[in-house]
C-alpha cells in the first residue's frame, strides 16, 4: 500500500500536477505513541496495556488521529502518518515475539 501512494506522489511530482502543500497534521505525543503500535499491529487492549492507559482512552486517542488525517480505517492511518512524516518506517517494525 505503501509503494501505491508513493507511485502516486511521484507521478504528480513528475506530471507537475502536485497540489500546493497542505498543512500537515501534527500528532500529540499519545496519539502518535498508539498510532505507532497500531502499526505494529497492536489491538486497542495491547496498546492499552503497554502504555498504562485504559482501553476507551486509547480508543479516542486512534479516532482523534484517524480525523486529523481524514482515514477511515487504521491501516489508512498509519499509512497517512508515514507519509506524512510523522511516523517513521523504522518505528512500524513487527513487534517482537511475546
Amino acid at each position: 500500500m505503501i509503494g501505491i501512494f508513493a507511485f502516486q506522489a511521484a507521478r504528480r511530482l513528475m506530471t507537475g500536477s502536485a497540489p500546493l502543500p497542505a498543512p500537515r497534521p501534527k500528532f500529540r505525543p499519545r496519539p502518535r505513541d498508539c498510532v505507532v503500535l497500531a502499526g505494529r499491529s497492536y489491538s486497542n487492549k495491547e496498546i492499552a496495556r503497554a502504555l498504562a492507559l485504559m482501553p476507551r482512552t486509547v480508543d479516542g486517542y486512534l479516532t482523534e488521529a484517524r480525523r486529523l488525517f481524514d482515514a477511515h480505517d487504521r491501516t489508512e492511518l498509519v499509512v497517512s502518518a508515514a507519509l506524512a512524516g510523522e511516523v517513521e518506517l523504522s518505528e512500524l517494525r513487527s513487534r517482537q515475539p511475546e
